[in-house]
């Protein structure tokens, strides 16, 4: 079997696991946030002025760090790449970031106490997700 026949399944398969993924992690947010009486705030919504500051700085600093990551890869050999520096690498650690933050945010400013607890465990499941698929080898996608 040559490739250009293994793709359509290899994309079918990724799908299937990415939307599988996200409809699991929807259902456990929605039985989460049920249980501890939260609602969840839209993805934009910030506390206070100070949440949307941090937020918008991480968000830049993240930005930054991609393009700076990816021009000085560039200026390197093909396979002496900096691994860390590749642009998935610097976009994870800053969505981790800012969901902590928020977090943080959210314990020290929210209306509901436990509105934090909530964001926790969102963040946890979809890191334990992302864990999840790395160690079982994308599901044998690869």
């Amino acid at each position: 079997m040559n490739t250009a026949e293994l793709w359509p399944m290899f994309f079918l398969k990724l799908i299937l696991i990415i939307v599988g993924l996200l409809v699991v992690m929807w259902w456990l947010n929605k039985k989460i946030r049920r249980k501890l009486n939260v609602e969840k705030l839209p993805p934009n919504q910030h506390l206070n002025k100070q949440h949307e500051q941090l937020d918008w700085t991480i968000r830049i600093i993240t930005i930054m760090v991609i393009v700076f990551g990816f021009l000085f890869n560039k200026t390197r050999e093909y396979g002496d790449t900096i691994w860390w520096l590749q642009p998935w690498i610097p976009l994870a650690v800053g969505a981790l970031i800012g969901a902590t933050a928020k977090a943080y945010m959210e314990w020290k400013y929210a209306e509901n106490p436990r509105q934090y607890v909530a964001t926790i465990s969102e963040l946890c499941l979809a890191v334990v997700s992302v864990i999840g698929i790395i160690a079982v080898g994308y599901f044998d996608l690869i």
